[in-house]
């Protein structure tokens, strides 16, 4: 999968085989069992090492998800953080 990035954090967590994510400064080998979290908008990269299967979840963007018709977020103490809008 060529180079490319995800507004939203995302997880790669490979399933069977073992992939290859080529980030800006470093390389991350996942085999079968291991996960990688990635922060919003890092330029990234995969390949498949061998033939594999990974499932790749990606978390809303943050201007997405604090926009009209999403509950106001907590904060860390469980209580509602509030919007001023």
């Amino acid at each position: 999968m060529d180079e490319h990035r995800a507004e939203g954090r995302i997880s790669i967590h490979t399933l069977q085989g073992r992939i290859c994510v080529h980030l800006q400064d470093q390389k991350v080998e996942l085999p079968a069992g291991r996960l990688l979290a990635l922060d919003c908008g890092l330029h990234h990269d995969v390949e498949a090492l061998e033939e594999s299967a990974f499932l790749l979840t990606i978390s809303w963007s943050k201007e997405y998800a604090t926009g009209p018709g999403f509950p106001d977020q907590a904060t860390a103490e469980g209580l509602p953080k509030t919007r001023s809008d």
